[in-house]
C-alpha cells in the first residue's frame, strides 16, 4: 500500500512541491546562523577588546600619575639634595637628626597632602629603610621585597594583594640618583587601589555576564570581580602566554565564556575581560531564531500551496 501510495502521481508532486520549497529554505537558514554566529562573535571580540584596551589605558594612566607624584616627592625644593644627603649619610652609618628630620616632615607633609600616595619610603643602597612617612617602618630591611630590587634599575610598580593584614595596597618605586648620576637608593609610595578597583569593577559595554580581574603570574587575583569556583584552564593558558589574544573557553561556573586578555608588564600581570557567551550571541541567536520561524511559516504556507496546486493538476 504504501508503495503503490508513494507511486501516484498526488504524492510524486506532492514531495516535489516541498522538496522545491524545503531546500533553499533550509540553505538559507543554515547559512543564516552560520554566518550570524559568526558575525556576532566577531563583533563580541572587537567590542571586548575595546574595553581592555581601554581599562589597559586607564591603568596605565593611573601608574604614571603614582610615579609622577613620586618624582615630584623626590625633586622639589631640595629635596633631591637632602635624600641624596641623607642616603650618602647612611652608607657610612652617619646618622643627622636634623638631616633625617626635615626630609621626614616633607615626606609626611606629601603623603598628607597627596590624594593618591598614603606612605613614602627612603631606602638605601642596601636595602635599609633609612626614612618611612610613618616612622615605624624606618629600619626595616627590604632587599628580598621585589619593589626594591627593580626600583634599583628604574620605575616600577607591584601589586601586592594579599600581603600584610591591611587594606590591598600598590607599591611604586623610583631610583634616587646622587650628584655624581649614581644610584644612590629607592623612594617609594605606597597607595590605596580605589582606582583600579573602579575601574575594574565598570561593567559598561560587557553586559550583565561581563567581567574584568587582574591575575599575578602565581594565579593570585590581584583585583577586578572575583573568579567564582576558581582561576578557569582558559585563563591559566593565557596567563602562561604573558601576551595579547582571545579565545572561546569554559569560563566561571562551568559557563561558556568570550575572553580578551592582555599581559600588563608593569604590574607583571594578565588582564582579562569576559562574557559569557549565552549573553555575547543573545541578541544574535534571537534574530537567528525569529528569522527561523518565518522561514518555516513560509515553509508551512508552501507545503498548503503545494497541496491545493497538486489537487488541482492530479484532478
Amino acid at each position: 500500500m504504501f508503495k503503490q501510495g508513494f507511486g501516484t502521481l498526488r504524492t510524486r508532486l506532492l514531495i516535489s512541491f516541498v522538496l522545491i520549497a524545503l531546500l533553499p529554505v533550509a540553505s538559507a537558514a543554515v547559512g543564516s546562523i552560520a554566518v550570524g554566529v559568526y558575525n556576532g562573535r566577531k563583533q563580541t571580540l572587537e567590542r571586548l577588546e575595546s574595553v581592555a584596551i581601554a581599562k589597559e589605558l586607564a591603568i596605565h594612566q593611573w601608574l604614571d600619575s603614582l610615579h609622577q607624584e613620586l618624582a615630584i616627592v623626590s625633586t622639589s625644593d631640595c629635596a633631591y639634595e637632602r635624600m641624596w644627603v641623607v642616603l650618602d649619610l647612611a652608607q657610612d652609618e652617619l646618622y643627622y637628626d636634623f638631616y633625617n628630620k626635615a626630609v621626614r616632615n616633607r615626606l609626611r607633609a606629601f603623603a598628607g597632602q597627596s590624594s593618591m600616595l598614603d606612605e613614602l619610603l627612603l631606602m638605601d643602597t642596601l636595602g635599609q629603610v633609612v626614612l618611612d612617612s610613618d616612622a615605624t617602618g624606618e629600619g626595616g630591611d627590604v632587599r628580598s621585597a621585589e619593589y626594591y630590587r627593580q626600583g634599583l634599575n628604574g620605575r616600577f610598580a607591584t601589586l601586592p594583594f594579599g600581603e600584610g593584614a591591611g587594606p590591598p595596597q600598590v607599591t611604586v618605586a623610583l631610583p634616587v640618583m646622587s650628584g655624581t648620576g649614581e644610584v644612590a637608593g629607592v623612594i617609594a609610595g605606597r597607595a590605596r587601589v580605589d582606582t583600579l578597583v573602579s575601574l575594574l569593577d565598570d561593567t559598561t559595554g560587557l553586559g550583565e555576564s561581563g567581567r574584568a580581574y587582574l591575575l599575578g603570574g602565581g594565579m593570585d587575583l590581584l583585583a577586578g570581580s572575583p573568579p567564582q569556583g576558581g582561576v578557569t584552564s582558559g585563563a591559566r593558558a593565557a596567563l602562561a602566554s604573558q601576551s595579547h589574544g582571545s579565545a572561546s573557553y569554559t569560563g566561571l561556573g562551568g559557563r561558556p565564556v568570550i575572553g580578551v586578555y592582555r599581559w600588563l608588564p608593569d604590574v607583571e600581570a594578565m588582564l582579562f575581560v569576559e562574557q559569557d557567551q549565552s549573553d555575547a550571541l543573545g541578541v544574535i541567536l534571537t534574530t537567528l531564531g525569529i528569522n527561523l520561524v518565518a522561514a518555516l511559516t513560509g515553509l508551512a504556507l508552501a507545503v498548503v500551496l503545494s497541496l491545493a496546486i497538486m489537487r488541482g493538476i492530479t484532478r
